[in-house]
């Protein structure tokens, strides 16, 4: 269980999460950028919902030898007393599609470890019968399909999904990207960003930082838009070490910001994207 707001949180989330009322943030949403595939046996992603800077949820890739072949397991574990979302029919972990509810009674939650979102496993039958490949899980050649996730912070329960592909066969997991409501108890839908848009609106999809890892010089794209646009970097321990405002009322032309990254030391930051109505949070890796 992770201590709520600890002051190891970063100032650069807990202002996603307190942004004023007045512009209805209450959904931390987070691009994985760029996406990252696992196909190597012991490969580990290790997400951490709420950008605090502790893993909540390990995905897992592993593998072992049969004479038939390779067996392949594709698993999530939730850390603490987290949990996954399974379906209520199937002991398995959801692959949800877009604006599925997520909330207290739409699944079993279950915190045990090892969850097979799709493994391939060699079988025997007992007392004879024919061998074959068996199946456990949802997830077999599913393409952005959403996992719905139980974040617990001191007790105080939060609900939130991470998007997957899960390869045919097991052969390899890609993670997209994932969010979760800042509001203790209240549902999220499968997919949403915000709380007045599902999934990626035209803002939010037009929003690109590169290079990514970035070296001298960072570029972020906002697109064409017409809203102010508060943009900020921040170090993991919660150093804000840069921001700035953009505005374009005319809604003329592709908005970008150079950020010179020399004196960044080498390292994870955080690029908050802030609107009157939208707050994404993207992870910028920098390399000296």
């Amino acid at each position: 269980m992770k201590k709520q707001l600890l002051t190891k949180i970063s100032a650069f989330i807990f202002t996603a999460m307190l942004f004023s009322a007045g512009a209805n943030a209450q959904i931390v949403y987070t691009d994985v950028n760029p996406d990252v595939t696992i196909n190597t046996n012991g490969g580990i992603y290790g997400l951490d919902l709420n950008n605090d800077g502790i893993t909540d949820f390990n995905i897992t890739f592993n593998t072992s030898t049969v004479p038939a072949g390779t067996n392949r397991y594709i698993l999530i574990t939730p850390l603490g007393a987290n949990k996954v979302g399974n379906d209520l029919s199937f002991p398995y972990p959801s692959a949800l599609s877009l604006n599925t509810l997520i909330d207290s009674s739409s699944f079993d939650w279950l915190g045990t470890a090892n969850q097979h979102l799709i493994s391939r496993l060699w079988f025997t039958p007992p007392f004879g019968g024919t061998p074959v490949w068996q199946y456990r899980g949802n997830w077999n050649g599913s393409s952005n399909k959403y996992v719905p996730l139980q974040l617990d912070l001191s007790s105080q329960i939060f609900y939130g999904w991470a998007r997957l592909d899960a390869a045919t066969n097991a052969v390899s997991f890609t993670v997209k990207d994932y969010a979760y409501n800042t509001v203790p108890n209240q549902s999220i839908l499968a997919g949403q960003t915000t709380v007045t848009g599902i999934n990626e609106n035209s803002f939010a999809s037009a929003i690109n930082i590169f290079p990514n890892p970035a070296t001298d010089k960072l570029t972020i794209g906002l697109g064409t838009n017409n809203e102010k646009v508060e943009v900020s970097i921040a170090d993991i321990t919660g150093k804000i070490i840069y921001s700035t405002t953009v505005n374009n009322p005319d809604g003329h032309g592709d908005q970008k910001i150079e950020v010179n990254t020399n004196n960044f030391a080498e390292g994870v930051y955080l690029v908050q994207v802030q609107s009157a109505d939208f707050v994404a949070t993207k992870k910028l890796v920098v390399k000296n």
